[in-house]
């Protein structure tokens, strides 16, 4: 039961995260996709897949591991500083 709770907030927070950056953007398309996620049914279907993936990603080789951790830790330094720019120039 824990796991499928996880697995509906996990993919509910993603929706939420995503019709934010819809609104900010005034992004019509984000926002209906971010409510579709956001639905019950699909919160729980696109969270399980989220959980197995991280589960794949886990049985994977260490060193496959670490490269995947790095890919995904310098995405967001790679947005923050587009990000900086953004409000930069404006």
């Amino acid at each position: 039961m824990l796991c499928g709770i996880i697995a509906y907030y996990e993919a509910f927070f993603w929706g939420t995260m995503l019709w934010n950056v819809g609104a900010a953007f005034q992004n019509p398309g984000l926002m209906n996709f971010a409510e579709w996620i956001m639905a019950p049914t699909n919160s729980l279907w696109v969270g399980i897949i989220l959980l197995a993936l991280a589960f794949l990603i886990s049985s994977l080789r260490i060193g496959i591991v670490v490269r995947i951790i790095q890919v995904l830790w310098i995405i967001p330094v790679i947005e923050f500083l587009m990000i900086m720019g953004v409000y930069g120039l404006n």
